[in-house]
């Protein structure tokens, strides 16, 4: 029998073939010649308080843009849950920013229904979303311990991958 998580991220996915292409963006590293030094950013915690990226300095950050109407959104996040909850304590920082406008109650809903434990950041003036000039939902961003994005995947990503878990690792080793 499954249990709800995994059958509602059945469903979700089933549901989202109708919204995207149904292709998975693949994270793969930058060439060296292509990274940068991700620029710093303050930004509010759904919980409350603030948060910045150089607060997280020494870690590996997956910054992740996502919005609750952003249906490849919902398919991906049962899979960063599961990342986080892996690798959590082996120096992986996840920072969720939502891009919703309005009353931040949505958003707090969604974390509920989707079992949440991540950081979720609000971003409802989309300003840290154009510091890192990001176009789609879902978009993440990998950035090293010394502070430079390695990896930039706008799309939809399998976090539960092989190769998604093996490059997060050699990340984490480093």
């Amino acid at each position: 029998m499954l249990n709800r998580n995994t059958l509602f991220t059945l469903l979700l996915t089933l549901c989202s073939a109708f919204y995207t292409t149904g292709t998975v963006a693949e994270v793969k590293l930058l060439p060296e010649s292509a990274r940068m030094a991700a620029p710093d950013f303050v930004i509010e915690k759904l919980e409350g308080g603030k948060t910045s990226l150089a607060e997280h300095k020494g870690k590996l950050v997956l910054l992740h843009f996502w919005a609750t109407w952003c249906m490849p959104c919902r398919v991906e996040m049962p899979g960063l849950e599961s990342v986080w909850q892996q690798y959590k304590d082996k120096g992986l920082v996840i920072l969720a920013a939502s891009v919703d406008e309005g009353s931040k109650g949505r958003v707090e809903k969604y974390k509920q229904i989707f079992e949440l434990s991540f950081p979720i950041l609000l971003d409802p003036e989309s300003e840290v979303n154009d510091l890192y000039k990001v176009s789609n939902m879902p978009t993440s961003i990998l950035i090293d311990a010394e502070g430079e994005i390695v990896s930039y995947v706008s799309g939809t990503v399998d976090w539960l991958d092989a190769e998604t878990i093996s490059l997060l690792e050699e990340l984490l080793a480093r």
